[in-house]
């Protein structure tokens, strides 16, 4: 069968297509995500964009983390209403074994915590299964320092002949 494409040139996908679009790294066909988490994520994501005025960036990672928490809640047949404290610390937990840095995982907490609360000051939700959901310690980055080269040319530097030059 030969597809002819469209006006914009785009050839439509055939299920087949969209099933090997969907396929996870292991193999398995993804589960489609519900209409109602979508829905919530972008309600989410609407009031961090004109209450908070995050940057479209920061957004996007939002959106990136919180597509995460909606496949976890589908592979466990739940939606993100039901998911427990529990479920939350095991999609910490497997993130961590994926090989996330820390602080990218305490991103995903943080954004995980915020969206619960939304939830729950809408009222789409009683009790916030984050609110003690805790990030991996990150580490602080360690400071640089400066090579013996470096110190030596910043001392040479100042012209000592002028008193701008003895002072520095």
């Amino acid at each position: 069968m030969h597809r002819q494409s469209n006006a914009a040139g785009v050839l439509p996908r055939t299920a087949n297509a969209e099933k090997q679009i969907r396929m996870r790294a292991n193999g398995h066909p993804e589960r489609p995500l519900p209409d109602a988490g979508r829905r919530q994520v972008d309600s989410f994501l609407d009031e961090l964009r004109v209450a908070r005025r995050l940057a479209a960036n920061t957004l996007e990672s939002y959106g990136r983390d919180l597509e995460v928490l909606l496949r976890h809640a589908a592979s466990r047949d739940t939606t993100v209403n039901n998911l427990s404290q529990a479920d939350l610390e095991a999609l910490v937990r497997d993130r961590m074994a994926a090989g996330l840095a820390p602080r990218s995982v305490a991103r995903l907490v943080a954004c995980i915590r915020g969206f619960y609360r939304f939830l729950v000051r809408d009222g789409q939700i009683h009790s916030d299964p984050a609110g003690d959901l805790h990030a991996p310690r990150a580490w602080p980055a360690l400071p640089r320092f400066l090579s013996l080269e470096d110190v030596d040319r910043l001392i040479d530097e100042p012209d000592v002949g002028t008193p701008l030059g003895v002072r520095d």
